[in-house]
């Protein structure tokens, strides 16, 4: 069985891994964002039951937690689900910014999770058609050895492929 994933930052790269992860055969088993509207839209497009503003209601069960907020609220997303006791041992967090490494979630890896960058190396955007944005691209990956083989399997199942990079990259 697949791991369950949650998608905190329901904007264009959240909208579209939501979709197809779902379409890949993740569970979904929440969506967060600033906006409820926002996260109820991708929450209807995927089929998922738990959608909400308040990250850390549904990250404490997920396997896989991606932070797909914009670069300037990463780090801040991480600490206030960090102390509010959002993320669970063993669990792997993401973020897909290609500005940051995976350090800025360094607040996870203190609670027992293994951290992660997963940038997709291009552009999205909102309403691009009905193919997986994914299918082709290379995906630039960094982090704890155990983030990296989940994100490769991710990668691999969107149709994309990875390159690991070095966090000083």
């Amino acid at each position: 069985m697949k791991p369950t994933i949650v998608i905190v930052g329901c904007g264009r790269v959240g909208t579209a891994l939501a979709k197809f992860l779902s379409e890949a055969g993740y569970r979904l088993s929440g969506l967060a964002s600033k906006s409820l509207s926002s996260a109820k839209r991708v929450a209807d497009l995927t089929g998922t039951e738990h959608f909400t503003k308040i990250p850390w209601e549904i990250t404490k069960e997920a396997d896989i937690i991606f932070l797909t907020t914009p670069d300037a609220a990463i780090s801040d997303t991480c600490n206030s689900i960090v102390s509010n006791g959002g993320f669970k041992r063993d669990s792997v967090v993401l973020h897909c910014s290609g500005a940051l490494p995976s350090t800025i979630l360094s607040a996870a890896k203190g609670c027992g999770a293994f951290i992660g960058s997963m940038h997709p190396m291009q552009s999205f955007a909102l309403n691009e058609g009905n193919g997986s944005p994914f299918h082709g691209i290379i995906f630039a990956v960094e982090g704890d050895i155990q983030a990296l083989h989940i994100a490769a399997k991710i990668a691999v199942d969107l149709g994309a492929d990875c390159i690991p990079i070095k966090t000083q990259d």
